[in-house]
């Protein structure tokens, strides 16, 4: 074989390796990067809507306030993304022991944030056991009306 075939042979050879080492380059430092990644960071609500007690405490522990509103993507509690409290994401999605949880890491919500977890849980499921939960947590009974 002659020098110059040699070189071509090399040459297509290397090709394939030198395109994916580029195409690499591209999705691990540019432009394709948010193509492939776009995981948004989870939420402290996310976490405890989403049955993950060991990520809401790990973000507790990186200072996730446990009584403010943040964001849940859409398709975890409804259809478009929304903005609850910890607590709220609890009674939505789980209830019983997420309630808990929400209260073991720290939540103290306000009256008026107790009202609407009360009412989040009406005509859910598991609205007694929320109920009785949130009630024995706080010691303030569930409200008269949620209207």
């Amino acid at each position: 074989m002659s020098s110059r075939s040699s070189r071509t042979a090399l040459a297509i050879c290397a090709l394939p390796p030198a395109a994916l080492a580029v195409w690499l380059l591209l999705v691990v430092t540019g432009p394709l990067q948010r193509a492939f990644w776009t995981i948004e960071p989870m939420t402290l609500p996310e976490a405890i809507a989403l049955s993950d007690p060991a990520t809401a405490r790990w973000l507790v522990l990186q200072g996730a306030d446990v009584d403010a509103p943040d964001r849940v993507r859409a398709g975890v509690l409804e259809a478009g993304a929304v903005r609850v409290t910890p607590l709220e994401a609890a009674v939505r999605s789980n209830g019983g022991e997420w309630i808990d949880l929400a209260f073991a890491l720290g939540a103290n919500p306000p009256s008026g944030n107790l009202q609407r977890a009360y009412c989040l849980a009406e005509g859910l499921p598991h609205q007694a056991d929320a109920w009785r939960r949130l009630a024995a947590h706080t010691g303030v009974p569930p409200p008269d009306d949620c209207q």
